[in-house]
């Protein structure tokens, strides 16, 4: 497959990614209904995903820092704030995590923007 293919296959998976956490971060903005064992799973899976996408974009060398760092405040702050409320944090902590699902899927949107918009070459 050309060069060009995969990175229209990088962009396609990118949105796919944003839609998969917007969905998921809706969910988990609906806390008093979730237990803390729950909120973990979920800060553990977030942070698990999106470090395996900035390892991704080192191991591509693809020179994409700002996207990883996009990632990583991300992770930060919603998974912390999801492990925060599990240990008993209040509500207001949400804020933060708010702020981090941003960060993440700006990460996903500037991924597919990126590979759409990258120099093409056979």
């Amino acid at each position: 497959m050309h060069r060009s293919a995969w990175l229209g296959v990088a962009a396609l998976n990118a949105v796919v990614a944003m839609l998969a956490a917007m969905v998921a971060v809706f969910v988990s903005f609906d806390l008093p209904t979730v237990d803390a064992n729950l909120m973990l799973a979920a800060g553990a899976g977030f942070q698990i995903v999106h470090a395996l996408a900035i390892i991704g974009l080192c191991a591509l060398g693809w020179p994409r820092d700002n996207i990883a760092w996009l990632f990583f405040y991300g992770i930060l702050l919603f998974s912390g704030s999801l492990y925060m409320r599990a240990l008993g944090a209040g509500a207001p902590v949400m804020v933060l995590g708010a702020l981090g699902a941003l960060l993440l899927l700006l990460g996903w949107l500037a991924l597919a923007w990126s590979a759409l918009t990258s120099p093409r070459r056979p």
